[in-house]
């Protein structure tokens, strides 16, 4: 039987085509798959365009110098796991980590050199944006190869450029509470971007590395112990509408994902374990009445905008989402969140609001921007391809022009972050003490001083920004700062009360505003730095 080959072309792919000939007539018959080449090179393409768009996201986002912000509490017990920090007499790095998987990770880094911690920003912000592509992709009901999909690649890395952001763009990027998953500088709430991925791999039927992706979330940040919950009961609901479904694997995703939050509630446990209730009860309004209502008090936070608009992109993207999973997740999972943020302000419960239930808002709002924004982006590029079909091929270039020139700007805020730094006077202070300051002294610092730990490499007291989760350590910290807030913010004069409180938690060093401590006895000035003075303890004559 002779056979003979031929190529035949095609746009999207190659294959090549036997025809045989029969004693009942000529036949042909493909032996490769035309379509299998062609789904391959659109596929590279999409990876090639995901990946180029997802590095210049990254750059557009922008990073922060280290130590920025919440790092100063977040990384505080990673710098002391360093070899050579001289925080080991600080009274915060002594108490109960209260993150000790993400601690044991930045300390890794650390270790390695200030520029791992970048290049992981940087890594951590690409994943972001891979996952909330793939995610809104799907939703979208949008077709691999559509021109839409560059025009939704770069409508994420605008939409989260520091410019836009200032315009109101955040509010499409962020969750109610004043919480967010991504911000310029690495720190726990980042594990978020962990259950956007989990959602993607949901989209997918990829149940048990879902199960494992979420149940990972809270061994990094124990806030989103109930956010997870909710997600996964989210995915459940799901497939109970999937009848046909088998058992076997959705057993084993939940199984995973069971054994993972165990571990990530003994953590929690660990940590938040007191000896008498009445101690656990007065550290948690400590927590939620003074040190974070903006987050845990839903009588704060209902008030802002960011609450309706919240409500509306969830609900929204809901209605509009072209896949069922992702439609019933988005539904169940703001309606679950509702309810408990009604029972927590019905029961006044302490214990509901330092669950933050309404933190998932951080993954669904900027899911469900994204998926309106895929949607709309896909119908409105259809209906204008239609009209002037040469607009398909102009979108890909002019999409990646827009995704460049973001990366350039935020290669240059960044630089010009970097080159700046902050100029104030506890700046300023930290870096004289971390180049000549006093060996082995813990400073009494103003408690609003929240960078000054980190930026000095010094310990010191307290600052009002780190708190621990203990019980104890809670009630001991609050004490803590009260008591420095009754001496930074009160008259001059009061000589004795600054000796006993230097005496009182062992601080042997003391920053003060100028002229503060003129001719106290026991203190002897060593520096001066702008409006700032450093006292140490002295013998008295």
């Amino acid at each position: 039987m002779a056979a003979k080959a031929k190529r035949a072309s095609g746009r999207r792919g190659e294959a090549t085509i036997f025809e045989q000939n029969s004693p009942n007539g000529p036949s042909s018959w493909v032996v490769t798959h035309y379509r299998t080449a062609s789904r391959w090179a659109g596929a590279n393409r999409s990876i090639i365009m995901v990946g180029v768009m997802a590095v210049a996201f990254a750059l557009a986002y922008t990073i922060q110098p280290l130590f920025y912000s919440n790092q100063n509490t977040y990384l505080a017990h990673a710098v002391a796991a360093v070899p050579g920090s001289r925080l080991g007499s600080d009274w915060f790095i002594g108490t109960a980590d209260a993150l000790p998987v993400f601690s044991a990770l930045l300390a890794v880094l650390l270790m390695i050199g200030d520029w791992s911690v970048y290049l992981a920003t940087l890594a951590v912000f690409a994943v972001y944006f891979v996952a909330l592509y793939l995610v809104a992709h799907r939703a979208s009901g949008m077709p691999k190869d559509h021109s839409a999909a560059w025009a939704l690649a770069a409508a994420l890395v605008v939409v989260h450029t520091p410019f836009m952001e200032g315009l109101g763009a955040r509010n499409l990027t962020q969750g109610v509470a004043e919480q967010l998953v991504l911000g310029p500088a690495i720190q726990p709430s980042v594990s978020g971007v962990l259950m956007i991925v989990a959602i993607a791999l949901f989209q997918r039927d990829r149940l048990r590395m879902a199960a494992v992706t979420l149940g990972l979330t809270p061994l990094l940040h124990g806030t989103y112990l109930a956010s997870v919950c909710i997600l996964a009961a989210g995915f459940a609901l799901s497939l109970l509408r999937e009848p046909r479904r088998s058992p076997g694997v959705v057993l084993q995703a939940g199984a995973l994902f069971v054994f993972l939050l165990v571990a990530a509630t003994g953590v929690a446990a660990r940590v938040l374990q007191a000896d008498t209730p009445g101690l656990i009860e007065q550290a948690r309004n400590i927590l939620v009445d003074f040190r974070i209502p903006h987050h845990a008090e839903p009588a704060v936070w209902l008030r802002t905008l960011q609450v309706p608009v919240a409500v509306v992109l969830v609900a929204g993207a809901a209605i509009a989402s072209r896949d069922q999973r992702t439609r019933h997740l988005l539904a169940a999972s703001l309606a679950m969140i509702v309810v408990l943020t009604i029972a927590a302000m019905m029961l006044d419960s302490d214990v509901l609001k330092l669950l933050f239930p309404w933190r998932l808002s951080t993954v669904l709002v900027p899911v469900s921007a994204a998926t309106l924004i895929g949607f709309s982006g896909y119908h409105l590029t259809s209906w204008l391809m239609s009209r002037w079909q040469p607009l398909g091929r102009l979108i890909p270039p002019l999409a990646a022009l827009t995704a460049a020139a973001c990366a350039v700007g935020g290669v240059l805020v960044t630089a010009d972050r970097f080159s700046r730094g902050a100029d104030t006077d506890e700046r300023r202070v930290a870096a004289l003490v971390r180049d000549q300051g006093l060996p082995g002294a813990i400073y009494l610092v103003d408690p609003d001083w929240s960078a000054f730990r980190l930026a000095s490499a010094a310990a010191i007291v307290v600052d009002m920004k780190s708190n621990p989760y203990a019980p104890g350590d809670v009630v001991e910290w609050w004490s803590r700062v009260q008591t420095l807030n009754g001496l930074y913010d009160g008259p001059d004069g009061r000589c004795a009360d600054w000796t006993t409180t230097m005496a009182r938690y062992g601080a042997t060093a003391v920053v003060s505003p100028l002229g503060r401590l003129d001719g106290c006895p026991g203190l002897c000035a060593v520096a001066e730095v702008g409006n700032q003075e450093i006292h140490r303890l002295c013998s008295v004559n």
